[in-house]
C-alpha cells in the first residue's frame, strides 16, 4: 500500500493558518513537478517541533484536506479507512 502526501494541498492549508511562512510555501509549490521532495520539504518543516502549533495544524490540515487516512496512520500506526492512492 503506497500512502500519498500531497503537499500542494496541505501546505496553503497551513499557510492560511499562519503555521507556513510565504517563503516556505512558495518553495514547496515551486516543487510541483517534484511531489515527494515537496513533501519531505513540508514535513521536514513539521517534525522540527512535533509539541508545537505548526505539527497541530499540520493534523488538522490533514483531516481538512482529505488526507485522513495519513492522519489515521499518524495518529494510530494505521489506516482503516478507505482511500485512493496516488
Amino acid at each position: 500500500m503506497t500512502v500519498t502526501l500531497d503537499a500542494q494541498i496541505v501546505a496553503p492549508y497551513m499557510r492560511e493558518n499562519n503555521q507556513l511562512t510565504q517563503r516556505d510555501l512558495d518553495s514547496i509549490q515551486a516543487m510541483d513537478q517534484e511531489p515527494t521532495k515537496a513533501a519531505e520539504k513540508l514535513l521536514n518543516i513539521v517534525i522540527q517541533d512535533q509539541e508545537s502549533l505548526v505539527y497541530t495544524c499540520f493534523l488538522e490540515a490533514l483531516q481538512q484536506t482529505g488526507h485522513q487516512y495519513v492522519y489515521e496512520l499518524i495518529m494510530n500506526g494505521n489506516s482503516t479507512g478507505s482511500y485512493e492512492s496516488k
